[in-house]
């Protein structure tokens, strides 16, 4: 007998997946814990258009997160750390701190996009990973420059 599972169900298959199962197991168990539908013509027609809207929309965000990626890329960031005398930095650069930078830019990402393992906490330049979903990955150029009295830069 062919069902829909409905919920991943082990040694048998996994959500959305169609199998083959005995008759005795499908009534006494699967049935009843609602875990499973009866294949249907019409069923296996809505489950295929289903799958097409989720296709179309999965190609659509990794568009639009590669369309990010390129903005990000046409980016040059900037952001300012107060210096002591002797070279000791003041304060960190987070990833607060580059969402806004970027927001500045006219670019706007979230904080889970980001791979920053620790606040940046030294001057110069920084490559920062990105991860913006549906296997768009790249990498992000900052430099961290010492605040001069008055001006800030970014």
């Amino acid at each position: 007998m062919k069902v829909l599972l409905l919920q991943d169900i082990p040694q048998i298959g996994n959500r959305g997946e169609v199998k083959e199962v005995k008759e005795g197991y499908f009534k006494n168990f699967l049935l009843p814990k609602k875990m499973v539908k009866i294949v249907t013509p019409k069923l296996l027609s809505n489950l295929a258009e289903e799958k097409k809207k989720i296709n179309a929309k999965a190609e659509r965000g990794k568009y639009l997160a590669e369309e990010l990626l390129k903005k990000i890329a046409g980016v040059s960031l900037q952001l300012t750390l107060k210096e002591g005398g002797t070279g000791q930095v003041f304060g960190s650069v987070t990833k607060q701190k580059i969402i806004e930078a970027l927001k500045e830019k006219d670019v706007k990402i979230g904080k889970e996009h980001i791979k920053l393992g620790e606040p940046l906490k030294t001057f110069g330049f920084h490559d920062i990973k990105l991860d913006l979903g549906h296997g768009v990955t790249g990498i992000m150029r900052i430099e961290v420059i010492p605040e001069i009295e008055g001006l800030k830069t970014k």
